[in-house]
């Protein structure tokens, strides 16, 4: 599948999303170093991370401000793709996506 690229750099525009859950002492990873990681691999990937988010709270939470933001920006078509360091960030499941 060919790459898709922003008409203005030729690069891929890329959002992360590092989330830590309100349960503090079973987190492998915190906010700090999921940023990092993210931002690591948009570099490697020769993507621009044109937005980093991150919030603290339960995956399975029905509010969630920073997921919503990042639906926004990939309906608006302003960002190609999403980077999450584990599919559990996103959500707990698929059908919390829906």
């Amino acid at each position: 599948m060919p790459k898709k690229e922003s008409t203005e750099t030729g690069r891929r525009r890329a959002a992360g999303l590092a989330r830590i859950s309100t349960d503090l002492q079973n987190q492998p990873y915190s906010l700090e170093s999921q940023c990092t990681r993210i931002e690591f691999y948009a570099r490697s990937q020769g993507w621009d991370l044109v937005e980093m988010l991150s919030e603290e709270v339960s995956g399975a939470a029905e509010v969630r401000p920073s997921l919503d933001r990042l639906m926004d920006l990939a309906r608006s078509g302003k960002i190609d793709v999403l980077i999450v360091t584990k599919v559990d960030r996103l959500s707990r499941t698929i059908r919390g996506l829906m």
